[in-house]
């Protein structure tokens, strides 16, 4: 698995493709990643659920334009793809989210409804949907 290159990975797919395994091993990734990272949220005190209806409204929205522009190279191997290139990118923003997370917590002791937290939160949601268009993009460009 690639952990952290995600040029490398787009090199991968664009070249040889994923096998059925990897498809799953990143799928299985993914859901792990999203499950830590309800449990961080869940963990705040004042956590609001707005904050998570607002990620899956994001979510609905991305998933079909990824899909669209997957159909532009050839159509295929759209969920090995979605999830390979959604754990790198995860990976790398989840280091940074958890770096401000912990120096938040250190600083500031959790207070409720924390606008730095949501202000982080939807950062990292415009992130993540910048770069997974970007990187089909760029593979649908190969």
């Amino acid at each position: 698995m690639i952990w952290f290159e995600l040029k490398q990975l787009e090199t991968k797919i664009s070249r040889e493709g994923l096998t059925e395994r990897e498809g799953l091993n990143y799928f299985i990734a993914c859901s792990i990643l999203s499950g830590l990272m309800v449990i961080l949220r869940s963990s705040l005190k004042g956590s609001e659920a707005s904050g998570q209806i607002i990620t899956l409204l994001v979510f609905i929205l991305l998933v079909p334009k990824l899909f669209s522009i997957n159909e532009q190279k050839d159509g295929k191997d759209f969920f090995k793809r979605y999830f390979a290139i959604s754990f790198v990118i995860s990976m790398r923003l989840y280091s940074v989210y958890l770096i401000f997370f912990l120096m938040y917590i250190i600083a500031f002791q959790i207070q409720e409804n924390s606008i730095f937290l949501s202000i982080l939160s939807l950062l990292y949601t415009i992130a993540y949907c910048a770069s997974m268009i970007g990187s089909f993009r760029r593979l649908s460009q190969w």
